[in-house]
């Protein structure tokens, strides 16, 4: 027999109908979700339906909206954890507070006590928005580098990749590297299991702000590798 050799096929898509949301959060159409209202004490979470494994490397791309109030409140949080996908926690938790285990990248507009005077953003893991101890993996930095604020009602660019070969995380803002993070995180987080949930979360609390999110692309999605004879075809199931 000929054989037919497919290689593996990554796909870069949008991801519209494939979230579950979350409270306050509202799918506006066109790739725009709405996290929360101006509103106090909101939150909003979108997860994607169905687990990725932390076993293959991946590339996200996305735009974020922190509102228009300076000293508003409070940000919002790109996670991956294995629990479920209602996760949602309002105030300054960032809607991912006390979720164990959990790694994600905190965009954090407000300043509570003992932080940092600037928007900024660090890795985190185990629902800890604290920017020191165990579970603060990076320093925090400027959201965008040279900029105390971004509640200014601009869209900024964000991409997040994993490579798992590495073991490195990367966090770019408007192009640029903003935060790096290498270590063996399905071992030392999420307890050898590689398989997990990722999605978005922001909150308010007294403070509060618009929190939106639009035109998520990733190539979480592959095709395997596929053997047939001449003649023979083979099905792709594509969600």
């Amino acid at each position: 027999p000929i054989f037919i050799y497919f290689l593996l096929i990554t796909f870069t898509f949008a991801t519209k109908a494939q979230f579950v949301i979350n409270g306050n959060a509202v799918d506006q159409g066109q790739g725009d979700i709405l996290l929360t209202n101006p509103l106090g004490y909101q939150v909003g979470s979108i997860w994607y339906q169905d687990k990725i494994s932390l076993g293959n490397s991946f590339e996200l791309t996305f735009e974020l909206y922190f509102g228009n109030k300076d000293n508003g409140a409070d940000g919002m949080t790109f996670c991956l954890q294995p629990l479920n996908t209602s996760i949602g926690v309002s105030g300054g938790g960032l809607g991912i507070a006390g979720v164990q285990p959990s790694f994600f990248a905190e965009f954090d507009t407000y300043k509570n006590g003992g932080e940092v005077y600037f928007d900024h953003l660090a890795l985190q893991k185990n629902g800890s928005t604290t920017n020191s101890g165990v579970n603060n993996l990076t320093s925090p930095v400027q959201i965008k580098a040279g900029f105390d604020n971004v509640e200014d009602g601009q869209w900024y660019a964000m991409k997040a990749t994993w490579n798992a070969n590495l073991k490195k995380f990367e966090l770019f803002v408007d192009c640029e590297l903003r935060a790096v993070y290498t270590g063996d995180i399905v071992n030392e987080i999420f307890n050898g299991d590689p398989m997990v949930f990722w999605g978005f979360t922001a909150s308010t609390g007294g403070a509060n702000n618009e929190h939106r999110i639009r035109n998520i692309k990733t190539n979480f999605i592959t095709i395997n590798d596929k053997t047939i004879c001449k003649g023979e075809s083979v099905q792709v199931d594509i969600p």
